[in-house]
């Protein structure tokens, strides 16, 4: 009966509005929908798979997420909160990175052994990288100019080492790539047209990757 009585006030809603704004407001209650149907994906996991992604936070949102996969969500997103180590970072990555590499592994290995990998693309990266150098908290700081990200599944060249920074961690030592030849990269790994233009308010072109960026080819199959 409520969403029915939603629908009367979207309808009214939608006869003073564009159609871009009414047909997204829709969208969300239309997920919301689909999700409450499949409430059998937040039921407690197993207690083998809850071993092996770790009895954690970001062990059980990685369980959380490879179910949502299973189940056909497109995109999924897990965050890992915690890193921003500008104080004790030794202590605080002793107990941050085996979490993550517990759960990032076991994810990895499940979508290998179902067959999945080869159609889901994974990525794990960060806002921006950590300090070369220790401060005065014997912590890391925010350091932009160089960081990692870990990639696999499909379209990616698995085993392939891209890029390295100088002897001090400092800076680039090879050919730098921005984040918008990543974009281009993930699309074209996924069979999408990466020069795709959307048009937005009134007609302005908005490309769905920077257009004047490419591929990463060597990371490519």
């Amino acid at each position: 009966m409520r969403n029915k009585l939603r629908l009367l006030a979207d309808q009214r809603f939608a006869k003073t509005r564009s159609s871009n704004a009414t047909e997204a407001q829709g969208f969300v209650f239309d997920t919301a929908r689909t999700l409450m149907r499949r409430s059998d994906l937040f039921e407690p996991a197993h207690p083998k798979d809850k071993e092996r992604y770790g009895d954690t936070p970001f062990g059980r949102d990685m369980l959380l997420g490879k179910k949502m996969i299973e189940a056909g969500v497109t995109f999924v997103k897990v965050n890992s909160y915690g890193w921003d180590t500008h104080g004790d970072n030794f202590n605080g990555h002793a107990s941050l990175m085996p979490r993550f590499d517990q759960a990032f592994a076991s994810l990895v290995t499940d979508l290998y052994e179902s067959g999945m990998l080869a159609h889901v693309l994974v990525i794990a990266m960060s806002e921006f990288g950590r300090t070369p150098r220790i401060n005065g908290h014997v912590g890391r700081d925010h350091w932009p100019e160089a960081w990692s990200i870990a990639m696999t599944g499909r379209g990616i060249r698995r085993g392939a080492v891209i890029g390295k920074t100088n002897n001090l961690g400092t800076f680039v030592d090879s050919d730098e790539h921005d984040i918008g030849a990543f974009f281009h990269t993930w699309f074209h790994a996924l069979g999408i047209d990466s020069k795709h233009e959307e048009y937005v308010n009134d007609g302005q072109p908005l490309p769905i990757a920077h257009d004047d960026m490419a591929p990463i080819r060597e990371l490519l199959e």
